[in-house]
């Protein structure tokens, strides 16, 4: 009798290193954040821009988007 659903998950290299991308981009997300309470405008504008550049390549690793 076959099973209906697999027992195993297979997730390609690209998907696993979408995953491990989100992690960097939350952080920056973070500390862009902490920057833009601080009145650490400029700072907080590059590092928001590169933390959503980030999420943005890495949603489409994990095939998110």
């Amino acid at each position: 009798m076959r099973s209906i659903f697999p027992l195993e998950i297979y997730i390609s290299d690209a998907v696993f290193i979408g995953f491990l991308l989100l992690i960097p981009g939350i952080l920056l997300f973070i500390i862009g954040i902490i920057f833009l309470i601080a009145k650490q405008k400029k700072s907080a504008k590059v590092i928001l821009i590169l933390s959503g550049c980030l999420l943005l390549i890495s949603a489409g690793l994990c095939g998110l988007g």
